[in-house]
């Protein structure tokens, strides 16, 4: 349907694969900061929706695919993941997060590649699956603007890398303002 329309430029079509056993999503929201010239990420661990949840928010009919999962908005503390996602297994989280580091790392060497400067500010979101004894598999499923939900991030970190992206030249020598040492975060019921 997106190419049969006839005002659509599109000549791309994106098909998303069926990842299957998802136990979670994980995100990591990326703010460049642009006083140190670095990227600072801070990731968090998203629930699954409960079953029959989604086709009630997004107004389905029905699921295509019996096991498809659906993020919620809910955050899971980091302390509690192991056990809640992955039958206790430390060492499948410790994976998880260790090979998302390393594919956002690659998303930033993209974003580089391909643009003078690495975006403001951008949320990267993993689908997690669980295969037991330490194996769980890692897949992108969206690489967003940020422009809208953090996760229980509060804003202070999206809002000054937008503010300093703004002002590109300050003879003051006010900015860039260099994000805060430590983000708030909320529980996520404002995201």
């Amino acid at each position: 349907k997106l190419l049969e329309s006839s005002t659509s430029n599109s000549t791309v079509c994106l098909v998303q694969e069926m990842v299957p056993s998802v136990v979670a999503e994980h995100r990591v929201v990326c703010m460049f900061d642009k006083a140190t010239g670095s990227m600072r990420k801070e990731s968090m661990w998203m629930d699954n929706m409960a079953p029959g949840t989604a086709t009630q928010k997004y107004k389905m009919q029905a699921l295509d695919v019996s096991d498809f999962k659906v993020a919620s908005s809910v955050c899971v503390a980091s302390s509690s993941v192991a056990l809640r996602c992955f039958r206790g297994d430390i060492a499948a989280q410790r994976a998880v997060e260790l090979r998302a580091a390393s594919l956002v790392d690659t998303w930033m060497d993209w974003f580089q590649d391909f643009s003078e400067e690495l975006p403001q500010c951008t949320r990267i979101d993993f689908l997690v699956s669980y295969h037991g004894s330490g194996h769980a598999d890692v897949w992108t499923c969206e690489v967003g603007e940020c422009g809208a939900s953090l996760c229980s991030l509060e804003v202070h970190g999206r809002n000054l890398a937008a503010l300093n992206n703004a002002i590109s030249d300050d003879p003051s020598g006010r900015f860039p303002i260099p994000l805060p040492t430590t983000i708030p975060r909320n529980n996520g019921a404002k995201s």
